[in-house]
C-alpha cells in the first residue's frame, strides 16, 4: 500500500471502488476504539466526527480468516458481522459496507409487502409507492387500507434515527399520498 493510501486509510477514508472491484466476505467486528483524530470541524475541534480504530476478523472465499485494522469515522458495534470487500492484490485493504442506515426500514418493508426490499432510498421509495398504488386500487371501505399504510409508515419511521433520512422518507411518503406529519413516529 503506498504512503498516501495508508495516510487516508488512517484518516478514516475508505475505498468504495473496492465495493465494485473486490472480493466479497464478510467482517466481524473483535473490537472499536476512539484514536485522536477528527474529521471536520472547526480550529477549535468542535464539531468534527471522530474516526475509530476497528479490528476486524475477514473471511472471504478461498482463504482463513485473519486479522485486519480499520479506521472508520464513528464506531461499529464489537460482534456485529458487515459484508467487505477486499483487494485482489492487498488482502489488508478492505471496504467494509456499514450500510444506508435504513435497513431497519427496508426490513419492515420487505415483511409488509412480502418481497425484497432494497435499503436504498430509491428501492424504499418505490415499495412506498407500490404499496400505495395496491392501496389506492383496494380501498373500498371508507378508507380503512388508507389508515393501515399511515399506520405502517409511521412504524417505519420510528425505525430511523438520522433526521435528514426522517425528512426524505416523511416528504416520500407524502408524495405517494400518505401524509404521516412532520413528527411522525417520534412517539
Amino acid at each position: 500500500m503506498g504512503l498516501f493510501r495508508k495516510a487516508k486509510a488512517g484518516l478514516g477514508y475508505n475505498d468504495h471502488s473496492l465495493k465494485e472491484r473486490g472480493v466479497k466476505g464478510t467482517a466481524k467486528v473483535l473490537s472499536s476504539s476512539k484514536t485522536h483524530l477528527t474529521i471536520g470541524g472547526d480550529d477549535a475541534g468542535f464539531g468534527g466526527s471522530d474516526v475509530y480504530k476497528q479490528e476486524l476478523l475477514v473471511t472471504v472465499p478461498g482463504r482463513e480468516p485473519y486479522q485486519v485494522t480499520y479506521h472508520l469515522q464513528g464506531a461499529l458495534p464489537v460482534g456485529k458481522e458487515l459484508d467487505v470487500y477486499v483487494d485482489p492484490k492487498d488482502p489488508n485493504a478492505v471496504f467494509v459496507d456499514t450500510g444506508t442506515g435504513l435497513e431497519a426500514v427496508a426490513d419492515q418493508l420487505s415483511a409488509l409487502t412480502g418481497s425484497k426490499v432494497g435499503n436504498d432510498p430509491d428501492a424504499i421509495i418505490q415499495a412506498v409507492h407500490g404499496m400505495t398504488a395496491q392501496a389506492s386500487a383496494a380501498a373500498t371501505s371508507g378508507g380503512t387500507l388508507q389508515e393501515m399504510m399511515l399506520q405502517n409508515a409511521k412504524n417505519a419511521l420510528r425505525m430511523v434515527q438520522d433526521p435528514a433520512q426522517r425528512q426524505m422518507l416523511i416528504q416520500q411518503y407524502k408524495l405517494a399520498g400518505i401524509d404521516v406529519g412532520e413528527d411522525a413516529g417520534t412517539s
